[in-house]
């Protein structure tokens, strides 16, 4: 099965998971889980549950659940009619193709012998204690993704009335706030330049507010 996925698709969430190479070729990360002195939560609790859509892409869509945060978004797939018609798992019925989806079947189209369809995939953005750790502090919660090197990169997720902010961290465009943490470790991991910054609670919650979090993605709740 061949699928295709719209280029503006590609840019979806800042590639969220993983450290951001920087310009200079250096990494970034946190020591600990941020910020520090906050306790670790495992739920999401409050008016923040609920659908968001991306204000830039309607058919992109976050969930943000208690025990997880996911986004939803369309893939445009193509299957040859030759191939359903030879599977015992795929069928087309009243211009739908079903075996795709548990249970229904998806809309399609027939083009040059080729069924043309959307599905949608599910991404996990966030997920206590599977990703890593979750804090939350003035309303902000913390995704602290605990990587294999055993230190943490962060995200936060904010909400400001009926729109919702998914923040990511460059530390490349924002070096200044980050060179005024009392303390940030400078070595080199796997060839690589990396900064390792361990904030205090006031530091860190300082960095937020100054807008360390430089990148961001708006997000408008999804009324029923």
């Amino acid at each position: 099965m061949n699928v295709i996925k719209p280029i503006s698709l590609l840019i979806l969430v800042f590639c969220f998971l993983g450290s951001v190479k920087a310009q200079d070729y250096s990494d970034f990360y946190f020591s600990e889980a941020q910020p520090q002195e906050v306790g670790e939560i495992t739920k999401i609790i409050g008016e923040i549950v609920g659908e968001y859509t991306r204000e830039e892409d309607k058919n992109v869509k976050i969930i943000v659940a208690q025990d997880s945060v996911y986004v939803q978004y369309p893939v445009i797939m193509h299957m040859s009619v030759a191939e359903i018609s030879e599977s015992e798992k795929y069928e087309i019925k009243d211009g739908k193709l079903f075996g795709i989806h548990e249970s229904k079947g998806l809309p399609m189209m027939v083009k040059n012998d080729t069924a043309v369809f959307v599905h949608y995939a599910h991404e996990l953005i966030f997920a206590p204690n599977i990703s890593g750790v979750m804090k939350r502090h003035n309303g902000v919660y913390y995704f602290n993704y605990l990587e294999k090197n055993g230190l943490y990169t962060t995200m936060a997720l904010s909400l400001r009335g009926d729109n919702m902010y998914l923040h990511s961290l460059d530390h490349s465009l924002v070096m200044t706030q980050i060179n005024g943490f009392s303390s940030l470790e400078k070595k080199e991991l796997e060839g690589t330049l990396t900064y390792v910054a361990a904030p205090s609670k006031d530091e860190m919650i300082s960095f937020y507010e100054d807008k360390g979090f430089k990148d961001k993605i708006k997000y408008i709740r999804k009324n029923d």
